[in-house]
């Protein structure tokens, strides 16, 4: 994105938490074409070998949404999330 701004880019293709970035960071300056991408799930991948590390890291995970960590952390990075994808949490 910061390629566009300084004019050493015309356009780029951006997954959709990077272009709500770039529209709070730079409002009226870019634009935004469709077509949208529909929300994506991701997820942690873990090797075989770490049974460990993986539970663990579940244990973390589901400690941090019921206290509203995460939350916390997407509203601070991506602060427009909530405003195109309201459902997304009420369906987490």
């Amino acid at each position: 994105m910061p390629a566009i701004i300084d004019g050493s880019a015309d356009i780029c293709l951006l997954d959709m938490p990077d272009a709500l970035i770039g529209l709070d960071k730079w409002p009226g300056v870019i634009k935004v074409i469709g077509p949208l991408s529909h929300i994506q799930s991701m997820g942690c991948a873990f090797s075989k070998d770490s049974k460990n590390l993986q539970a663990r890291f579940n244990e973390f995970f589901k400690r941090i949404v019921a206290d509203g960590t995460y939350s916390q952390l997407v509203k601070k990075y991506y602060p427009s999330f909530s405003i195109y994808y309201p459902e997304y949490f009420r369906a987490h």
